[in-house]
């Protein structure tokens, strides 16, 4: 199967449950993000307070910070609003988008978002 139908209100419906879970997922990251950053950086102030030079080796940068993906629902949630049609037709890589929540950097965002927990 290379493409499904789907009625545009229980479409709009799942993309507006996934950007939810999204933003609550972006939030947590924050959070964490936040607690990572300030433990690097007491980590990284009693380093560079020692005389050993060698110390200074271990100084850790602070990782890149999560980013939100919100407008890439918000745009696909406007078009079907703005859509004339009441069954909307997905190509299979739209499909994994917009109903199996499967964008192409959501592997890099959950990979990010679980680096900072382990920072903690």
């Amino acid at each position: 199967m290379n493409s499904v139908k789907i009625d545009r209100d229980q479409l709009k419906t799942i993309v507006l449950e996934n950007k939810q879970k999204h933003v609550a997922e972006y939030i947590e990251a924050v959070t964490d993000y936040k607690t990572a950053v300030l433990k690097i950086a007491k980590d990284n102030l009693k380093l560079a307070q020692t005389a050993d030079m060698d110390k200074f080796k271990q100084i850790k940068s602070v990782p890149t910070p999560p980013q939100s993906y919100e407008n890439d629902y918000n745009r696909a949630i406007r078009m079907l609003e703005l859509s004339v049609e009441t069954v909307i037709e997905l190509e299979d890589e739209i499909f994994n988008q917009l109903v199996l929540d499967e964008w192409n950097w959501k592997f890099n965002f959950s990979l990010s978002n679980s680096t900072y927990k382990t920072l903690i």
